[in-house]
């Protein structure tokens, strides 16, 4: 399985055309500026990382690129800052970037401190499994064996859900794969952007399962900036009737089988994701 480099620093590679017109005026700071400055994750692929020439690539810098050519006709007009899940909500408030475009999941305590866009992407706990398994999804895990990490969303769901399962509890993921590799369980179930980064990089594994324990992501907007967050939306909500996140996708994923896998994911004509705060840890509807 492969991960394209999409999005390097190379000016060839730059979209220019005339802006998108979506009802809603261009920030005036992003005007003056003559850029969006967003802050992205630089170690999450297919989500956000550094490609081998030293750009930014992967799923949401194409979404922040879109962003830019929707703006200016040009999709050079941004510029990335590397953040971590520490200082990403900070580099906001600070003013250090205008957006956060990494992973950023909603919560009730980030939306005291946070303006959230519409969700753009969602994310929950699927399974990691040998490629030879014929294990294909959670009701197969009644009375068996998962490997999980200590203190993770995806163990909480599962001793809430499926109680009559035993997990094997380990510190860290490179832990938890070589268990899985080793037969020690049926299956490592985890965050699936994390699980679709292993099996994009190892193709003895793959993901399978549907999303439990959801989490949609939203584009951080800093806190009543009512101008940046209805550009933002109208222009999210552009994409999503052009089915635009599915081609981002799609292009950051090449492998269709993966790719496939996420199809759900993402806003789509006609289907949108919505904000809950629900305590999706303990629903076992599914």
């Amino acid at each position: 399985m492969t991960i394209t480099a999409c999005g390097g620093a190379n000016p060839a590679a730059e979209t220019s055309n005339k802006p998108v017109d979506v009802g809603v005026a261009v920030p005036s700071a992003w005007t003056a500026q003559g850029q969006i400055r967003v802050g992205i994750a630089c170690d999450y692929p297919p989500f956000g990382y550094t490609d081998l020439t030293g750009g930014n690539a992967g799923y949401d810098a194409e979404v922040a690129r879109t962003l830019a050519a929707y703006a200016f006709g040009n999709d050079s007009k941004v510029s990335f800052t590397c953040v971590t899940p520490q200082n990403r909500i900070p580099y906001l408030s600070t003013n250090k970037i205008d957006l956060i475009i990494s992973t950023l999941g909603y919560t009730q305590e980030r939306a005291k401190t946070i303006d959230y866009s519409t969700a753009y992407f969602t994310s929950g706990a699927k399974l990691l499994v040998a490629n030879g398994s014929n294990l294909d999804g959670w009701q197969s895990l009644h009375g068996k064996t998962i490997i999980t990490k200590t203190g993770t969303t995806s163990s909480t769901f599962l001793t809430n859900c499926y109680a009559d399962s035993q997990q094997l509890r380990l510190d860290s993921t490179s832990d938890a794969v070589a268990a899985l590799k080793a037969g020690r369980g049926v299956a490592f179930a985890e965050d699936s952007t994390l699980l679709l980064g292993l099996a994009l990089n190892d193709k003895s594994l793959k993901v399978v399962g549907q999303d439990e324990a959801q989490t949609p992501w939203g584009l951080g907007i800093r806190q009543g900036d009512t101008e940046t967050k209805k550009w933002v939306d109208a222009a999210l909500a552009d994409m999503q009737m052009k089915d635009t996140f599915w081609t981002i996708f799609n292009k950051a994923v090449q492998n269709k089988e993966a790719a496939a896998t996420f199809a759900g994911n993402m806003p789509r004509p006609g289907a949108s994701i919505a904000y809950t705060d629900e305590n999706t840890l303990a629903d076992c509807s599914k």
